[in-house]
């Protein structure tokens, strides 16, 4: 894509403290910053991973929201998108895509793009939520979310299922472990070559 046509994109996130959502921001932005110019809007505090990015040359705002609904914290978001000169805002989770979808009473040109990726309970969608989305719904030019089960619960939530795709999650695995690395972990855990070992990094919530 030529440079004067590939678009400016702001990343808006809640932080950069580690998690999944955040390690997938990080590693679309150092990825994509060099063809896609990006920075990154954190509408709580920064979070570990900003000097990270810092580092790569990317920008990092962060707005260090209080707690209650702010909306005029989308002002200063909309003053990010400004500095960045950015043509699009791309929302991970609900409470970023709302004040960037709100951010457009200041920038109305700006592009949204909303990808959910969780959900804090198993509770179904207050109808407070869904009064909200009847509007919300029609604002983002586009609409993902990370599996179909996480699909289905934001169409329960009033958007419309046809302008939801699903996008499952991606991961950059490395170089496979050689024998000797394995040896060196089963020395480490005190385990013999007969022991099977199975582990898993999540967290362990009903929810997910």
């Amino acid at each position: 894509m030529p440079p004067s046509r590939a678009p400016r994109v702001l990343q808006l996130v809640l932080s950069l403290h580690p998690g999944g959502t955040e390690r997938l921001v990080v590693d679309i932005v150092r990825r994509l910053h060099r063809e896609i110019p990006m920075a990154v809007c954190c509408l709580d505090d920064e979070g570990a991973w900003a000097s990270d990015l810092r580092a790569d040359g990317v920008v990092v705002t962060a707005l260090r929201r209080t707690g209650g609904f702010h909306p005029t914290l989308a002002r200063g978001v909309a003053r990010a998108a400004a500095q960045h000169q950015a043509t699009v805002v791309h929302a991970h989770h609900y409470s970023p895509f709302v004040y960037g979808a709100l951010a457009r009473a200041w920038r109305p040109r700006l592009q949204v793009i909303y990808t959910e990726h969780g959900r804090l309970s198993d509770a179904p969608p207050s109808p407070k939520r869904r009064l909200a989305n009847a509007l919300f719904s029609r604002l983002p030019r586009e609409v993902y979310t990370v599996s179909a089960d996480l699909k289905r619960h934001i169409v329960d939530e009033g958007f419309p299922a046809a302008t939801v795709r699903v996008v499952y999650n991606g991961i950059d695995v490395q170089p496979l472990p050689n024998a000797a690395d394995r040896a060196a972990v089963r020395a480490e855990l005190g385990v013999g070559e007969d022991t099977l070992v199975v582990g898993a990094i999540a967290r362990l919530d009903p929810v997910k």
